[in-house]
């Protein structure tokens, strides 16, 4: 899904197609929905929910890497999404173009790396010599 996820945002209309609202588009995920989402993952995940994030490109896994969470990345993408989502169920153009803006500016400065750099530990335990039984 995560592929398909970062597809999709891909294809939104680019920022420079779409009007930055004075206003941000309302919140909705609360911090109490977002520590259940990232509690609920990080449990499910386990041990397996840490993973070395790699900051610069050619950079190798032991050069001073940080660690990163797979239940972090996607509890930052679902709340970014859920928001979107709800804003634009409002239906009105203003919002919708406000919400549209802000989740396609959030892909590209934010979470569309997180989604990346997430996936790749994803791959690396599903295709990896990683016994995750």
């Amino acid at each position: 899904m995560l592929p398909l996820l970062y597809l999709k945002t891909s294809l939104l209309p680019g920022l420079n197609e779409l009007e930055d609202s004075e206003e941000s588009p309302e919140k909705f995920v609360t911090e109490s929905d977002y520590n259940f989402i990232l509690r609920k993952l990080s449990s499910k995940m386990g041990e397996f929910d840490s993973y070395p994030e790699i900051l610069e490109p050619g950079m190798a896994l032991g050069d001073a890497s940080v660690e990163a969470n797979i239940s972090e990345n996607v509890a930052d993408i679902y709340q970014d999404l859920k928001d979107f989502i709800l804003s634009y169920r409002i239906g009105t153009v203003e919002v919708m173009r406000a919400a549209l803006w802000e989740c396609r500016n959030n892909f590209e400065q934010y979470w569309g790396q997180k989604l990346v750099n997430g996936l790749r530990a994803v791959h690396m335990l599903v295709h990896g010599n990683v016994n995750i039984d």
